[in-house]
């Protein structure tokens, strides 16, 4: 059964059925589904449980959804790309370095190969200065700034960083559009920062001493290989669906005040 938490419901992805149980049971018009294992080392340390969730709980819930005709909003991610061909369209073939990406790539396909017509989005990097997301791009490098911990950026990988509201701003515009909008669709900053200067720039805008972050390179570090060098996605199919005009990181963290 699953617990409740407030208005809260949750279920276990990994447990088969619970995910049928839950939509059978509400019956809603539209899900939103943004939950993976997506820690690329908690994927290589359990990849069974990865797979149940990221692949097995995306296939029950898309069967779910098409049984009870709900609408369903997919979040897959950058990485189902290689890191070589950058920038990225929708079009271009994915190359995943790790079982993280690979199995975001097998849902997409999944849910592009099945009956319900999905909106698959695939953000970039997601940045937020509330402190209720500590996961995001941008809290490692405040907290590491505020404790004085030394912080490790590569200057040579690079990603099209996306302000999390812009994120929910994209979600709210195909969830409120009466008929579905299939396919993939990249959700993605206008700007492309390399993880160094990306840093630079959180701090400078947040006005943090940058002093705890130091400039590496991800071609001679151990992570060389295993990890795309540059992501950047490219968002004229976005552009031409919805209204998208993304901030820049400086604008967003300029325009927002930290919450906690």
């Amino acid at each position: 059964m699953a617990d409740h938490v407030g208005s809260q419901r949750c279920f276990n992805l990994a447990q088969e059925g619970e995910v049928s149980a839950f939509v059978e049971r509400e019956q809603p018009d539209l899900i939103i589904h943004t939950a993976a294992i997506s820690a690329i080392a908690k994927c290589k340390e359990n990849p069974r449980q990865a797979h149940a969730v990221n692949v097995q709980g995306v296939q029950e819930l898309a069967n779910a959804c098409h049984a009870t005709h709900a609408r369903l909003i997919h979040l897959s991610t950058d990485q189902v790309f290689g890191g070589n061909d950058a920038p990225y369209v929708e079009e271009d073939p994915s190359h995943p370095l790790h079982l993280y990406g690979k199995l975001k790539a097998e849902a997409e396909q999944t849910l592009i190969h099945h009956e319900l017509e999905t909106t698959i989005l695939r953000p970039t990097l997601v940045y937020a200065v509330d402190r209720r997301f500590p996961s995001t791009a941008l809290e490692s490098i405040r907290s590491a700034a505020l404790t004085q911990k030394r912080i490790d950026l590569f200057d040579d990988e690079f990603r099209t960083p996306v302000f999390l509201d812009d994120l929910i701003f994209a979600i709210e515009q195909f969830s409120q559009r009466r008929e579905p909008e299939p396919g993939l669709f990249h959700v993605a900053g206008p700007e492309r920062l390399s993880r160094f200067e990306f840093g630079s720039l959180v701090c400078q805008a947040l006005r943090l001493s940058p002093s705890t972050i130091r400039r590496t390179s991800l071609a001679t570090s151990a992570f060389h290989g295993s990890r795309p060098a540059d992501l950047s996605l490219v968002t004229t199919k976005l552009s031409a669906t919805i209204p998208w005009s993304p901030r820049t990181l400086v604008s967003a963290l300029s325009s927002s005040s930290p919450r906690m």
